[in-house]
Formats: C-alpha cells, sequence, structure tokens
C-alpha cells in the first residue's frame, strides 16, 4: 500500500525495511514467510531500533525516576496502561491486591503505615504528579516516544 501510494518511486525493500525498523514487526510479505506467524517480532538489537534516549533526556528522566520506589514506578505504568488493559482498567482497591503490587508495597521502605494499601497508593500518586512536574521543559515529549515503557521496565528490573 505505501509503495503504490508513493508511486513506486522508491524501492519496495528500502520501504520494508524502514517498517521493519519502525514498528519492529514483519512486513505481510515477512509473515508469509514465516509459516503466517503474524504478529512475531525480529529480535532487532536496541542499539539499531533506537530505544536510547538522548543524554540530556535520560539524565532528566534519571533525576527524578531515581529517587522513585519501585511501587512508585509500577504505580505509574499502571497509569500509563503500560502493564495492559486489564490492569489499567482496574480499581485501586482490586489493583492492590494484585501479587505484584503487593511485592512492590512489602519492599517499599518509605511506607509508614501498611494499614490501608489504597490509601498508600493513593498518596503515592499524588507524590508521582509532583515529582513530574519537576520535568516540565526539561524533556522534550517527542524523545520519549516508544522509550518511555521501555525506561520505565528497565528502572524496575532493578534491583
Amino acid at each position: 500500500m505505501i509503495y503504490e501510494e508513493c508511486n513506486e518511486k522508491y524501492d519496495k525493500s528500502k520501504i520494508l525495511y524502514l517498517l521493519e525498523r519502525e514498528k519492529r514487526v514483519l512486513s505481510v510479505d515477512g509473515v508469509e514467510e514465516n509459516g503466517g506467524q503474524f504478529g512475531k517480532y525480529d529480535e532487532i538489537d536496541s542499539s539499531i531500533y533506537g530505544y536510547c534516549l538522548p543524554d540530556d533526556c535520560q539524565k532528566a528522566l534519571d533525576s527524578v525516576f531515581d529517587k522513585m520506589s519501585r511501587l512508585e514506578i509500577y504505580l505509574l505504568m499502571k497509569d500509563c496502561g503500560f502493564l495492559g488493559d486489564d490492569i489499567m482498567e482496574m480499581e485501586m482497591c482490586e489493583f492492590v491486591t494484585t501479587p505484584e503490587f503487593q511485592a512492590f508495597f512489602m519492599e517499599d521502605s518509605s511506607i509508614r503505615s501498611r494499614k490501608d494499601p489504597v490509601k498508600t497508593a493513593y498518596n503515592k500518586k499524588q507524590k508521582l504528579q509532583k515529582m513530574l512536574v519537576t520535568l516540565d521543559g526539561k524533556i522534550i515529549v517527542g524523545d520519549l516516544k516508544g522509550c518511555l515503557e521501555w525506561y520505565l521496565w528497565g528502572k524496575i528490573n532493578q534491583s
């Protein structure tokens, strides 16, 4: 379709290469070559695909996210939809019962009272909003496209 829209000016293989690199998915031709496995991801090295953030953006994010607990990052990932639609749509009273939340809740040493995890989660979300405001003007949102989820997963997986 893109090939035809470009009036066949560009080489079809170049278009397919750019699409694969941009979206990390196989083209329709590639799906047929792989036995019809639709949606199968290519294993493209992150340095080629472009998961790397610009240095100034990385430093700005690190200055904020290095101060956050894994629980706070997990709450942000829920709000951004990085944990899937089912979790994003969960009410907080249901979300705090998930095993992942419970694990991060138990390891977070900044929590003073563990009596009410729902209240704690809402307080953490307020803290998150205040911390994220400090990024205003320091980063370009376009720099985060495709990288924020990868960045947050990296932060949450750090021990």
